[in-house]
């Protein structure tokens, strides 16, 4: 049988005779050249970690490509939550911003337009003035 496996981001098919997960980290670590003796986490694409006990059935009941970790890397999970990452939307009201010197040399209408407005959008409020605005 054929195994998906994705280590560092490169992902390799790994092949098995039979849905053997000490087997499969074995595999693995000869795909990979990583050491025999490095620790590994195995997780399935959502990020749920899978053991010893479950990996036969989750090899062989859906398509999956196993996401691999070591002790010295990251897991997916913890890999958003240390760059902020999460699956949570967030959504950004824009206002225009009030210019001090004019950014460009041509003359500025006396009303920021759309495309003003969207580049402006970086603005923090303390960097602006509310005088003259709606």
């Amino acid at each position: 049988m054929l195994v998906k496996a994705n280590y560092g981001g490169t992902k390799k098919y790994i092949k098995l005779q039979e849905a053997c997960f000490s087997d499969f980290l074995n595999a693995v670590q000869e795909k990979f050249l990583i050491p025999e003796t490095t620790t590994l986490k195995v997780t399935d694409d959502q990020g749920v970690e899978v053991d010893e006990d479950v990996f036969p059935e989750v090899a062989t009941s859906k398509e999956i490509c196993f996401l691999i970790y070591t002790p010295n890397e990251p897991s997916a999970e913890e890999s958003s939550q240390a760059f902020g990452c999460s699956d949570q939307s967030e959504y950004v009201t824009l206002k225009p911003c009030v210019l001090t010197e004019p950014q460009q040399e041509c003359e500025r209408p006396s009303s920021p337009s759309l495309t003003d407005t969207l580049s402006l959008s970086s603005c923090l409020s303390s960097d602006t003035s509310d005088s003259g605005g709606n």
